[in-house]
């Protein structure tokens, strides 16, 4: 596997951006650098430095600008695993977002960032059916690039498989009108796990590989999770255990490196799957201990359960 852009480089160009704006005296230029932050950021890694940029500019701020502001901190706090810290931010940007549709989206879509819980699935469809209403009317691919993922999203928890497809076509068609590397990267990596769970190996192979092109092309920081996550989806579903064991090697590292508990949990996952319950016990032991500590429910847990289960019932009709 090819190694992905550095995402740093993304955020350290959006970092000087915001000081060279900043040394101005230029509080728009201040404010559009600070808007570009999360876009370098890596979902659960820590988030350094952007959260105490973003909010410089945020208490400067007033109107709509203060509305994206907020929006654009409860992403930084979720995207840096902190979504408690992101809540009252992404509130504050739907009281600001009044009847604008486009600050409605930016700011339902900070919502649901705050909202990926296997408890919050009433309130995330709701919030969806109400981001995919602001975004009708809105050319920008960016907020319809939003709700098309999140329908999608909420469309596997509730195995709704015709929403399901409609919402992969409407990211194809997305990306064909816009030509844009990153909606394709996002359209590509979602119909080769739509490609998986219907066990069309063939299909999913391609476009994983495609993925992958898309993914260094476009730059996004989240291309090697991405990446990683249908490579073992595909080794569980041909039972492949050596790139299982292989996968939570590097879920596990990647998950202790960071801090991120969701991803350690997911690498004890593999490990079972790859006959090693072992090394499952090791991690589980390590991140919640012999003591009756809380683990956080992770973000991906509904759709992992339920394409698993919608994966299941393939194979069994099919049978």
């Amino acid at each position: 596997m090819a190694s992905a852009p550095d995402p740093a480089a993304t955020l350290t160009a959006a970092v000087r951006a915001f000081e060279a704006a900043r040394a101005r005296g230029d509080a728009d230029g201040t404010a559009a650098a600070a808007l570009a932050l999360p876009a370098g950021q890596r979902f659960g890694t820590h988030p350094g430095l952007v959260p105490a940029l973003i909010h410089e500019a945020y208490c400067a701020a007033a109107g709509p600008v203060r509305a994206r502001l907020a929006a654009a901190l409860a992403r930084a706090w979720a995207y840096g695993n902190d979504p408690t810290r992101a809540t009252a931010f992404a509130a504050e940007a739907l009281d600001l977002a009044g009847d604008d549709p486009a600050l409605q989206a930016d700011a339902l879509d900070a919502a649901l960032l705050t909202r990926w819980g296997p408890d919050d699935l009433a309130e995330r469809l709701a919030l969806t059916a109400r981001l995919t209403d602001a975004t009708a009317h809105l050319a920008a691919p960016e907020p319809r690039l939003a709700a098309h993922l999140w329908r999608l999203t909420t469309a596997w928890e509730c195995l709704d498989i015709v929403a399901v497809r409609r919402q992969l076509r409407a990211l194809d068609l997305l990306a064909e009108e816009t030509g844009s590397a990153r909606v394709a990267f996002f359209a590509t990596s979602r119909r080769a796990m739509h490609a998986l769970v219907t066990a069309d190996l063939a299909t999913a192979d391609g476009l994983i590989a495609e993925t992958v092109r898309l993914g260094d092309r476009a730059a996004e920081p989240d291309r090697d999770a991405v990446v990683h996550s249908l490579t073992a989806d595909r080794a569980r579903r041909v039972r492949d255990v050596d790139t299982l064991g292989a996968e939570a090697a590097s879920f596990a590292e990647y998950g202790a490196q960071e801090g991120i508990a969701s991803v350690e949990a997911q690498a004890a996952v593999l490990w079972l799957d790859a006959g090693r319950p072992d090394r499952a016990v090791e991690i589980v032991t390590r991140i919640a201990g012999l003591h009756s500590y809380a683990v956080p429910c992770i973000v991906t847990w509904p759709v992992d359960k339920l394409l698993g289960a919608y994966a299941d019932w393939v194979e069994d009709s099919v049978g």
